[in-house]
């Protein structure tokens, strides 16, 4: 009995070999977490439809060197789900494969991309005062950080600009500045992989405090720099990239205005250079702490105003 079964088996596969037999169709792009920290195991799930409706056996490549081994026989069109972790942050793109029981392979699917962010903590700096005052996030999974430095550049306080990995390790920092003070409170992404920085200066400019506006490259290392303002105090908040090449800030000014501080919206072109600027403000202090454009080509200014306020009276009775 036991003999005859094992030739019947032999038989249905030969068969199957001579009608021939269909691969799996590629698996649905598999599903799971975007985001992830280091060394924690997250699921994903994925399934594929067999056209010969053959059990089949599934697997992932986890997009960093390693690819699962298969899972147990599913049924065609049920769900597999399997478990990985990263030791190293990065962005992944996860793939999934289909085998039948025959061993006819599927393509590999689509892919479903994971940020694995690290958690760590460092510090910068010398033995003075260092401030970082924006971060944002760069195309290599790393940071980018603007603030000031008292501890290194030209002397006074200078503009810092730190480059970091997706780690935190320092892969370069550039000063910016002169014997005075000067600080950098923004900076924007451009479209060759550099940097658009804005803050303050008192090294440069026409007196006191001017808004300073540099432009680097992917390195750090300046290409250009503009200033903008008169004899009082005029200070650079926040940049942001237009969607014409240049770029649109916001601060306040006190050397022009109504009075006090007024916030200040400065148009540049690509090069730095001013296309206009308009005022806002009353005769107390107002100013523009952030700024984006909007999808109708238009901006919005985030800040604070001490012109308009709305007074609030209680009565008791």
């Amino acid at each position: 009995m036991k003999k005859y079964l094992a030739i019947v088996s032999v038989f249905v596969v030969m068969c199957r070999q001579q009608t021939g037999n269909n691969p799996p169709t590629a698996p649905i792009v598999p599903f799971g977490a975007d985001t992830g920290y280091l060394n924690v195991a997250y699921t994903f799930t994925s399934s594929a439809i067999d056209p010969d409706d053959d059990s089949i056996m599934i697997r992932f490549d986890w997009g960093d060197g390693d690819t699962s081994e298969w899972s147990h026989r599913i049924i065609s069109g049920d769900t597999i789900s399997m478990q990985h972790l990263y030791s190293n942050a990065g962005i992944y793109h996860i793939k999934a494969q289909a085998k039948d029981i025959y061993g006819a392979l599927s393509g590999w699917s689509k892919a479903h991309k994971i940020v694995i962010i690290a958690t760590w903590e460092k510090l910068f700096g010398g033995i003075d005062d260092e401030r970082g005052i924006f971060v944002k996030q760069t195309d290599d999974g790393g940071y980018i950080v603007v603030g000031y430095t008292f501890s290194y550049g030209g002397g006074g306080q200078d503009l810092l600009l730190i480059k970091i990995d997706a780690t935190g390790n320092i892969e370069w920092y550039k000063t910016f500045g002169g014997i005075q003070w000067d600080c950098g409170f923004s900076l924007c992404l451009t479209d060759d992989g550099g940097f658009a920085l804005v803050g303050y200066t008192e090294s440069y400019g026409a007196g006191d405090k001017d808004i300073w506006l540099i432009k680097t490259d992917a390195n750090g290392n300046e290409e250009w720099n503009k200033t903008f303002g008169d004899t009082a105090k005029d200070y650079g908040n926040s940049i942001c990239k237009t969607s014409d090449g240049g770029f649109i800030i916001t601060g306040y000014t006190t050397s022009y205005g109504a009075g006090g501080k007024d916030v200040w919206l400065i148009k540049t072109d690509a090069n730095g250079n001013k296309e206009w600027d308009k005022t806002f403000g009353g005769i107390n202090d107002d100013w523009g702490k952030w700024v984006c454009q909007t999808q109708d080509g238009g901006y919005l200014i985030v800040g604070a105003t001490y012109s308009y306020v709305e007074e609030i009276r209680m009565y008791g009775l």
